[in-house]
């Protein structure tokens, strides 16, 4: 290309294709070629390779000619003569274009350790904030009340952001003392003056109807007299919404309740006014944020179909669930009213105060409610939830069947529904077969049937008779089924009132067992520690033992240690659901917590998410994951596809130390401050609502377990209700209560484990063996891992 020997800098090469061929030009355009880099066609078939940065090349090696572009153009020589071409004009290649990945052979590489899977973005379920000064067009302050107010203000101190709930007090004493001084004060008759004008302005705009001044005007009032005490004048709202808790007083100087009962009166006639004139949204914005009364504003936005806004005020001043649920199904936006209903155990409640005013929709959210359950693989749950109305019952037959093949007492349980709504020969056979039963193992099966036919009703008479009958003779050969005394008669009652006479007649009555005195057992864990390491362990209701071994695997077992079922999934722990029809299998990585959902049922395994928490709860109810993290206790939607928190409780706490729950109850305890200083505190909550419950205080001691009934002491392990001392490879396991249920002795045994689910105590070490009784003091299980 040149006859020029020697090193240069270039920032541009000619190549002349038709010389050289297509395909060395893309070789050397490749060589070359770095991001940044442009490739543009020159006239004649010629190539401009602009390059990204300018590069040192010896000139007899370079790919072509040396060219230096300007900002638009390049000059050129061509046939003896120069050409000059503007580089915009140019058409450009992509030398991407040229590759063809067709013929490449893929290696498929495996790195040494597995990487720690993405975490997904965790989305939040948010309160809405309706502004209802804005959806009734009311406008902003005059200037006549901004000046008068920005006057007062300048006057007094007002307050600030505080540290702390202390910061605040400290605040309002100081407050009250400084009007206190000004009342005393010779500038009070001004301030007096100013606000008896305020008043007069305010009531005359009203009884004028002068709606949109009265309103932007108007002073809130938070609900007693005792709130009017201050030297302000009413601040303008720029951008009014609904306070998330109660509604701020805004009001003025106290001068007693008649002044206070005055605007009340002006105010809920203004409502009322409204209302009749049809401005429904200003009638809702007096009773929200004037009188702060927003169940009135609801149930007017409500009562002239609102819906959707009378749903979000109603859930951003946490009314009660149930009526934010029939709100929002109201307004169709039937996914919220599900995840609400599913966070706050709302929907019975919510299908009943649904059924007052719509029948068909309660119908459909009760239908929301079975599939609902479905997903959790609670089945039970679907079925009791589909129980009350008829044409819903055929959709959890399969929920039936696969909560009988589970086995246990749920088995029973599932058992009398089958038996009442498919009294044919088979369900009889198979319910005959489960009460003249009488091996000890099904006696908890049996009372689960018992109690749970008793009431519900065949419509077949005839069966219905035949199995009553069944059922009492099992309760009276059974002793009674351990139920107290009450259930007892009431069981009984419901029984012989449906069975045959005839043979109710020849039944003794039911003995009572005689209460047990007899020790708490003491069990030996069998054998030497096993072959594999043990993790986590859950001995299950329906005869199963669950056993997360680490990155071995999860194994389910029978209760003499023989393998039903294996599964390739790493887990560190095992979160079972209170049904026993489903678990989270977590693995525990460097910073992240990987979850697989299981179906006990199907023994399907599939991936849900990567969670980055400290640690998560060892139950859940089948749709909802308690775990704690940097932002207190958190609650997740295990059944949206991705993690959504719904629930959040304990955010002010700098630390949690301990945390449990059962199926009813679940409580912490957190180091809060209190007055400016940290102390540690017991929370309770009542579930599935959340609701708290007591807030105690208790000795400084990190310690401390809290039991889910909100009891706080220092046991070795804590797991529910349920608590254990271990002093020399022996367990000491009590109930709430303080009584002992049971001693075990792990010989030589490492790091034990203790789970409480179905009534049943589960203590395992580190070396694979695990121990369970039941809450009768049976032994349930006594085994050791021993995976070939």
């Amino acid at each position: 290309m040149t006859t020029y020997r020697g090193r240069a800098t270039a920032t541009a090469f000619i190549l002349d294709v038709p010389l050289i061929g297509e395909h060395e030009a893309r070789r050397r355009v490749i060589a070359f070629w770095r991001h940044g880099a442009e490739l543009r066609v020159l006239p004649h078939g010629h190539w401009l390779l602009h390059l990204a940065e300018p590069t040192s090349v010896r000139a007899e090696l370079a790919p072509g000619l040396l060219a230096e572009p300007g900002a638009d153009e390049i000059a050129w020589k061509h046939a003896g003569s120069t050409r000059v071409e503007r580089l915009s004009a140019l058409p450009t290649l992509n030398p991407a274009d040229w590759l063809n990945s067709t013929t490449l052979r893929i290696a498929h590489l495996k790195p040494l350790e597995p990487p720690e899977p993405p975490v997904p973005s965790i989305e939040r379920m948010h309160k809405p904030a309706p502004d209802l000064r804005a959806a009734a067009k009311i406008g902003r302050s005059s200037p006549l009340t901004d000046r008068a107010t920005s006057e007062l203000r300048a006057r007094l101190p007002h307050a600030r952001s505080s540290g702390g709930s202390h910061a605040a007090r400290l605040w309002s004493h100081v407050r009250s003392a400084l009007v206190w001084l000004a009342v005393k004060s010779p500038a009070f008759s001004l301030v007096r003056r100013r606000h008896q004008r305020y008043l007069r302005d305010l009531t005359r705009a009203f009884e004028q109807r002068r709606w949109d001044d009265a309103l932007r005007e108007a002073i809130a009032l938070g609900g007693s007299e005792t709130a009017l005490r201050t030297l302000r004048l009413p601040r303008r709202r720029g951008s009014l919404r609904p306070s998330l808790t109660t509604a701020s007083s805004s009001a003025s100087l106290s001068y007693g309740p008649t002044v206070y009962e005055h605007l009340q009166d002006l105010y809920r006639s203004a409502a009322e006014a409204l209302e009749r004139a049809g401005e429904v949204i200003e009638a809702a914005f007096v009773l929200a944020d004037l009188l702060d009364s927003p169940a009135e504003a609801v149930d007017l936005l409500e009562r002239h179909r609102h819906w959707r806004l009378a749903a979000e005020l109603a859930e951003g001043r946490d009314l009660s669930a149930d009526l934010v649920v029939r709100l929002w199904w109201r307004a169709g936006d039937r996914g919220r009213a599900v995840d609400l209903a599913r966070s706050r155990g709302a929907f019975a409640t919510g299908i009943l105060r649904l059924a007052t005013v719509d029948a068909a929709a309660a119908l459909e959210l009760r239908h929301a409610w079975v599939h609902d359950r479905q997903a959790a693989v609670d089945h039970i749950g679907a079925v009791e939830a589909a129980w009350p109305e008829a044409k819903l019952r055929p959709m959890v037959v399969s929920s039936i069947q696969t909560g009988i093949a589970l086995g246990g007492a749920d088995a029973g349980h599932l058992f009398a529904y089958l038996a009442a709504y498919q009294p044919g020969e088979a369900a009889r056979s198979a319910v005959q077969a489960l009460v003249d039963s009488d091996d000890p193992a099904t006696l908890l099966a049996r009372a689960r049937f018992g109690t749970t036919f008793a009431e519900l009703r065949c419509d077949d008479p005839v069966a219905d008779r035949a199995l009553a009958t069944a059922g009492l003779r099992a309760l009276v050969r059974d002793g009674g089924w351990t139920l107290d005394r009450k259930t007892l008669g009431r069981v009984t009652k419901a029984l012989s009132s449906r069975a045959d006479p005839l043979a109710v007649a020849d039944l003794a009555d039911v003995p009572r067992a005689p209460r047990s005195a007899a020790e708490a057992p003491f069990v030996t864990a069998s054998g030497p520690p096993g072959t594999i390491a043990l993790f986590d362990a859950a001995v299950l209701g329906n005869g199963g033992v669950l056993a997360a071994c680490g990155d071995a695997g999860t194994f389910l077992l029978t209760r003499d240690g023989r393998v039903r079922a294996r599964w390739d999934i790493p887990a560190h722990q095992l979160v079972i659901a209170d049904h026993g029809g489903a678990a989270l299998l977590v693995n525990r990585r460097e910073s992240v917590r990987d979850v697989h959902r299981l179906d006990l049922a199907t023994r399907k395994v599939r991936r849900w998410t990567a969670l980055r928490v400290k640690a998560i709860l060892p139950s859940y109810d089948g749709g909802l994951l308690t775990a704690v993290s940097d932002e207190g206790i958190v609650v997740f939607d295990v059944l949206a596809d991705s993690p959504r928190m719904v629930w959040r409780e304990m955010t002010e706490a700098a630390k949690i130390l301990s945390v449990n729950r059962t199926a009813t109850s679940i409580s912490a305890i957190g180091l809060v401050s209190v007055n400016g200083r940290p102390q540690l505190e017991a929370w309770r909550w009542e579930l599935p609502g959340w609701t708290l419950r007591g807030r105690t205080r208790v000795r400084s001691d990190e310690s401390l377990h809290v039991l889910a009934c909100g009891k706080a002491l220092s046991p070795t392990l804590s797991a529910g209700d349920v608590h254990a001392t271990v002093d020399d490879g022996v367990a000491e396991v009590r109930a709430a209560q303080g009584e002992v249920m049971f001693r075990a002795a792990f010989p030589d045994g490492d790091t034990l484990g203790l789970r409480s689910h179905a009534g049943i105590t589960t203590l395992f070490d580190s070396g694979g063996r695990i121990v369970a009784v039941d809450e009768h003091g049976t032994v349930q299980a006594n085994l050791r891992l021993r995976i070939a």
